[in-house]
This record gives structure tokens, sequence and C-alpha cells, in this order.
């Protein structure tokens, strides 16, 4: 049904842009040129209404993409136990894969949890009432011009606040009219590496891994 409805929309504005531009073309006294002039300039009027902010969104978009997107590794950390993660982020997979002893996350209605593993090698979450990670991971949200998302993951050291690792992934949402459009998609970039595989043990490097 939505689809029939653009497609309405579409076409209704195709029609009045094609009876407008007639319209104009017969007001207008002086010649074949002059008509000729109005017609193009009334038609790329019509064009540009739609898709005006499509060249700068996706220079822009190609621009974050080929400049701010991806890993950046400021320092690395090395015989990492656990860390804090504030915004999801890979859970058990941090001790049942990548060699941290712990994790340490928070659960709407439980409060904070530290998952680590039993001695037969399962994921246990014990409730905690304060942290012992030195080092968190925390996700930032924003929105850029043109219909741009960036979504930032960073690793930082909780007690000097200095950032150690960012991970960067653009989104880019389309023009003006794309945005509206339920199926209209653009592939993110910066997203090449696996998050947790790649990025956290990039940054800090697992107790198991370094010993």
């Amino acid at each position: 049904m939505l689809l029939f409805w653009f497609m309405g929309i579409f076409f209704g504005y195709i029609a009045i842009a094609l009876v407008v531009t007639v319209l104009l073309i017969k007001m207008v006294d002086g010649g074949r040129r002059r008509q000729t002039i109005v017609g193009l300039l009334s038609a790329g009027t019509f064009l540009l209404i739609p898709s005006w902010d499509m060249i700068p969104g996706q220079s822009y978009f190609r621009h974050l993409c080929q400049t701010e997107a991806g890993l950046k590794i400021y320092k690395t950390i090395e015989g990492v136990e656990g860390f804090r993660e504030y915004s999801g982020g890979p859970a058990s997979d941090a001790v049942e894969k990548y060699g941290y002893r712990f994790i340490e996350t928070e659960r709407p209605g439980i409060g904070l949890l530290r998952l680590s593993l039993d001695s037969r090698g399962k994921v246990i979450k014990q409730p905690v009432s304060e942290a012992i990670s030195r080092y968190a991971v925390r996700e930032i949200r924003e929105k850029l011009d043109w219909n741009v998302r960036k979504v930032q993951k960073v690793i930082f050291d909780e007690r000097t606040g200095e950032r150690l690792g960012i991970f960067n992934i653009f989104y880019y949402s389309g023009n003006w009219v794309q945005v509206k459009l339920p199926w209209s998609s653009h592939a993110p970039c910066g997203n090449e590496l696996k998050f947790y595989k790649d990025f956290y043990p990039s940054v800090l490097k697992p107790v198991s891994v370094t010993r």
C-alpha cells in the first residue's frame, strides 16, 4: 500500500511539473528561443527540488569514509584482564573467545554485572556493587550534516580519561526524499573490521595473549 502511495506522489509530481512547464512556455512572448529557455529553467527547477542535496550529501559521506572511518589506535595496553562496557558490546564473547578474564556491564533493572568463566568454562554473571575495570568502552552516536550518522566506539582509561582507540562507522541515509522511503538504504563505511574480534584486542590485549 505504501509503495502505491509513493508511486502516486511520484507520478503526480511529474504531472504537475509538465503542466506548470507547459503553462510557463505558453505565457512567454518573444519567440521560440525564450520559450526554450523558460522550459529548460522550469524543468531544471523541478528536477532540483527532490535532488538538490544529493551531490553534497554523497560528497560529504565519501569524504568522511576516506578520512575518518575505521579503526584508529592511539595506545595499546598489554595484559588486560577485563574492561567495562557501557554500551552493549561483546558481552560473553569477551571472556569465551577473546581471552579476557571478565567484562563488566550494566543491565536495565539488574544493575552492574561481572561476566566471567567458571571452572567448567561456562559464563557466569555475578551482580557486583562496584566496578574494578580500569579501561572501558563507550558508544557515541551523532547526527551529522546531510543525513549522515556517525557511530563511534571509544576505548578509554577510566582513571585519566585518555582515549586509547576509536572505531568510526558512518551511515548515509540519502537525500531528503530518500530518507522518507522505507526501502532506501546505503551501505555504511568503516565497518570492514569485526567490532569485537579486531577492535577490542587490538587496543586492550587480553592477559591470555600476552602471558
